[in-house]
């Protein structure tokens, strides 16, 4: 396949620093921007009216984003005005609305063709409480096993998709034991934990990217068809400098 190129972030907590890398550059249709959620500053209770990160985001050209914790919210009309304000796809595969209508807001996959390439695109919300706590009942949240969520729609889809792109929110710890269980190659975009990783975690043939927290990093990933090349691009060094970065990272793909 021609260059893929994915640029990705999470955990910025209204920190607007990669747009501002963003405004310099000018999107190609073989590149995505994604973000493992929590971009905003807000909790399952707090409120904000308006979320100004959410429009920097679709300014800069993001095509999807996973469902972090500090966007979900138990009240629902709240949760939906967050959702209707990014104007991309919110991804959330493991969470069941019982009481309302939220999940006809929120997808479980994304699916981009780029150069021919069908790439599976799927979010995930970190797991609140288990399913089988009396929190399902008084919420009418439920909150579906990582691992089950992704694997369901793996077989659904694996027939049609070339690889998958995992947008989660559920931690480093459970990204690992997801990474266990899914088939084939596929990307893992991992957030929630803030743990910076220079180069991808692996394990099988399964890749692990993080890029830390509260945009310090900002991750690009390049894809063709003999290798996967990895550069975390420090922030602040390319507002002084307004070059590429360190490190670099690569190995052979395909």
């Amino acid at each position: 396949m021609e260059n893929l190129k994915i640029y990705y972030s999470g955990d910025l907590h209204n920190k607007f620093t990669p747009f501002y890398f963003f405004k310099k550059k000018i999107k190609s249709k073989n590149t995505l921007i994604l973000d493992g959620g929590d971009a905003i500053s807000g909790s399952n209770f707090t409120f904000n009216s308006h979320e100004p990160i959410l429009d920097e985001m679709y300014a800069a050209g993001y095509d999807a984003m996973a469902l972090g914790n500090r966007e979900f919210n138990y009240f629902r009309k709240i949760l939906r005005k967050r959702i209707s304000q990014t104007k991309f796809p919110f991804l959330c595969a493991n969470l069941i609305d019982l009481k309302g209508n939220i999940n006809q807001y929120l997808q479980g996959c994304l699916i981009k063709n780029i150069n021919g390439q069908k790439i599976g695109i799927i979010g995930l919300t970190p797991v609140q409480y288990k399913s089988s706590s009396f929190w399902v009942n008084l919420s009418g949240f439920k909150f579906i096993d990582p691992v089950e969520a992704v694997l369901k729609i793996y077989e659904n889809l694996k027939k049609e998709i070339n690889f998958f792109i995992i947008l989660s929110h559920s931690g480093f710890k459970e990204d690992q034991n997801l990474a266990k269980f899914l088939p084939g190659k596929n990307i893992i975009i991992s957030a929630h934990s803030h743990i910076i990783l220079d180069s991808p975690y692996s394990i099988d043939e399964n890749l692990i990217f993080s890029a830390g927290a509260y945009g310090k990093y900002l991750g690009e990933i390049l894809i063709n068809s003999k290798e996967i090349k990895h550069s975390l691009i420090p922030l602040k060094s390319w507002f002084d400098a307004h070059s590429p970065l360190n490190n670099n990272w690569s190995i052979g793909y395909l």
